[in-house]
C-alpha cells in the first residue's frame, strides 16, 4: 500500500486565521485516501472543534516529493462544539499523543479547537469535558481508519493504535514551512 498525505483545511472565522492538520494515511489508492479524509477524518474533526471554526478544503497527495499525484476539493461547515462565552486565543491547543504499534516515537497532534473560557479549569487546564471529547474523537477516527483499511500512519508506516490528550494549557505556532524543499 502507498501512503498519502491528507490535510484538512479550517479557518478562525472572527480573524480569518486559517491553518490545517495533516495525516499520514496508508491507502491502496489516493481515491481510497480521500474518501477516508472525507468520511473519517472531516467528520471526527468537526466533532471537536468549535462553531467558530470553519473547515474549507481537504488536500490529499501522496508522500512523494514532486510528483503530480494530488487532489484538492472544498468542503463546508462548522465545528459541533457550541461557544457560549468568550473564545480563549486562538494560538491555544489541545495537545494528543498518538501511540503507534511496532515502536517508534509518538506523534503528536496538535488542535486548535477553538473553545470558550468554559473550557478551562480553575486550574487553567483544560476541562474533562473537552479534553475527553478530543481524545474519543481521535480513538474514533483511529477505528473507522483502520476498518476502513486506510490506517493512519507514522511516515516510518507504524500504524496509530490509541491517542492521549494532555490537559494543560498549550500553545503552538500557527504556521510552519514544508519540509518539502525546492528543487
Amino acid at each position: 500500500m502507498a501512503q498519502y498525505n491528507v490535510t484538512i483545511h479550517k479557518r478562525f472565522i472572527p480573524t480569518l486565521q486559517s491553518w490545517g492538520n495533516r495525516y499520514v494515511l496508508e491507502a491502496t489508492t489516493r481515491d481510497a485516501a480521500e474518501v477516508s479524509a472525507a468520511d473519517i477524518i472531516l467528520v471526527r474533526e468537526k466533532a471537536m472543534h468549535s462553531e467558530l471554526v470553519e473547515f474549507t478544503s481537504i488536500l490529499v497527495s501522496s508522500v512523494t516529493a514532486f510528483d503530480s499525484d494530488f487532489n484538492s476539493f472544498p468542503v463546508g461547515g462548522v465545528g459541533g462544539i457550541t461557544s457560549a462565552d468568550e473564545t480563549v486565543p486562538i494560538e491555544t491547543v489541545v495537545e494528543a499523543r498518538v501511540n503507534l504499534l511496532g515502536g517508534g516515537k509518538n506523534l503528536r497532534k496538535f488542535y486548535h479547537v477553538c473553545p470558550d473560557r468554559g473550557s478551562l479549569d480553575a486550574a487553567q487546564r483544560w476541562a474533562t469535558e473537552l479534553v475527553g471529547t478530543v481524545e474519543t474523537e481521535i480513538e474514533s477516527m483511529i477505528s473507522a481508519l483502520h476498518t476502513a483499511a486506510t490506517d493512519w500512519v507514522s511516515p516510518a508506516g507504524h500504524r496509530a493504535v490509541g491517542a492521549v490528550t494532555i490537559p494543560e494549557y498549550r500553545y503552538h505556532q500557527f504556521t510552519k514551512a514544508s519540509k518539502r524543499t525546492a528543487p
